[in-house]
């Protein structure tokens, strides 16, 4: 499990100031709790922006996967975000 700390510090690596960081862990971490993985559908497009910046920085990633409806004729994509959470420890 990650803390908002580690979040904020790992952040902060990246060249953002403390007050920025700590703004930015808090609203991503009120999402994930206790997970390290959240679907996308929760996320608006503000969300996804931070999503993506946080991306390019190796701390989260993203993935999909293919759900089958029904008599499987149809698929349904799932998108997920990912907190890697090995990386965010290392770098705290």
């Amino acid at each position: 499990m990650i803390s908002i700390d580690e979040l904020k510090r790992v952040i902060m690596k990246e060249g953002m100031d403390e007050k920025e960081a700590e703004g930015i862990a808090e609203h991503i971490m009120n999402f994930f709790g206790y997970e390290d993985r959240m679907i996308d559908n929760y996320f608006d497009n503000d969300d996804r922006s931070i999503l993506y910046f946080l991306e390019d920085k190796g701390i989260v990633s993203s993935r999909s996967e293919e759900v089958y409806l029904g008599n499987k004729d149809r698929t349904w994509r799932v998108f997920y975000w990912i907190l890697n959470t090995k990386k965010i420890k290392n770098l705290k």
